[in-house]
């Protein structure tokens, strides 16, 4: 089983947390390059990568601030993935957490196995990137994507995969047209 994370296993989006979290517990330095960063993205001068690599640089984690960010993430969780994930376990399957979030932060927040964005990497893992190493992971312990659990069209790749059960978190307008085996609202 595959599950996205930002609106999907989460309601919100847990860069913005970690955002916040880097303002909360950051020095003034940190604070001032995560402005700077934020600032230049509302300008429409960079990027969205580009800020999301400036802000993660800028962030340097303490034990404060990994408690007041899982916290804050864990309070965002939807309990109804967290079943369906659980019941996939109980059932003798493997869950693997599938984000286009920063592998710098997901560490913090999810305690099992993940394919996510390296932060030295160019190339976000979403699209047909996160079902390159989605397979892969399958692949390397000899097991088979069977479920895709998502609230985003970027993950259209995993969702087009012949025989898997496609559950679709949420109403985005994007997937209104996708069959789905189960809906999560």
């Amino acid at each position: 089983m595959a599950v996205d994370l930002d609106g999907t296993l989460v309601r919100g989006n847990t860069l913005h947390e970690y955002i916040r979290c880097g303002l909360r517990h950051g020095g003034i330095r940190s604070r001032l390059r995560i402005l700077a960063a934020l600032t230049l993205r509302r300008l429409r001068v960079s990027s969205h990568v580009a800020m999301k690599r400036r802000v993660l640089a800028a962030i340097r984690p303490d034990a404060a601030f990994v408690a007041d960010f899982r916290g804050r993430v864990d309070a965002m969780r939807r309990p109804e993935v967290d079943a369906l994930m659980r019941r996939h376990r109980e059932a003798g399957g493997i869950v693997v957490l599938a984000t286009a979030a920063s592998e710098l932060y997901v560490p913090l927040i999810w305690d099992g196995d993940s394919v996510s964005t390296d932060a030295r990497c160019a190339v976000e893992c979403r699209g047909a990137e996160k079902l390159r190493r989605v397979l892969s992971y399958a692949e390397a312990r000899g097991a088979r994507l069977d479920t895709v659990v998502t609230d985003h069209p970027d993950d259209m790749p995993l969702l087009a995969r012949p025989g898997v059960r496609r559950v679709i978190v949420g109403a985005h307008p994007g997937l209104a047209g996708v069959s789905a085996d189960l809906r999560i609202r």
